[in-house]
């Protein structure tokens, strides 16, 4: 793969096509997109409901909510998310973290880990 370039699929921020409804544009050269899933507890569902509800969900500021997915059947669901700022992405998991097991790990794209894994193929030859 010495040389060779990475073709990423097209993505929101494409000049090319318009966004897919439901999704916001990436600024995605300049902020740190994490993946963030969640379980609730059992005996959450009905304070879950409520808060979501109530709140419509909405991430603390400085985090742009990028998806949100809820699996049908269960308090289970995965976020993908947007932020320079890990203080703001600490806020999120604590706003519901007294009803909610929240996970949050660093992402990358496909371009990103492409060009990533270029990088680590050179540097073995």
């Amino acid at each position: 793969m010495h040389g060779a370039q990475f073709d990423a699929p097209r993505t929101t921020n494409d000049d090319r096509g318009a966004p897919r409804a439901g999704v916001v544009e990436s600024d995605w050269r300049r902020a740190m997109k994490f993946i963030v899933q969640w379980t609730g507890l059992p005996t959450a569902e009905n304070a879950v409901i409520e808060r979501f509800m109530k709140t419509g969900g909405q991430t603390p500021e400085g985090v742009k909510l990028l998806g949100r997915w809820h699996a049908i059947g269960g308090l289970h669901g995965v976020a993908i998310v947007e932020t320079d700022d890990t203080d703001s992405i600490a806020a999120m998991a604590l706003q519901w973290g007294d009803l909610l097991t929240v996970s949050i790990f660093p992402a990358m794209t496909d371009e990103q880990l492409g060009a990533a894994l270029g990088k680590h193929q050179a540097s073995r030859q």
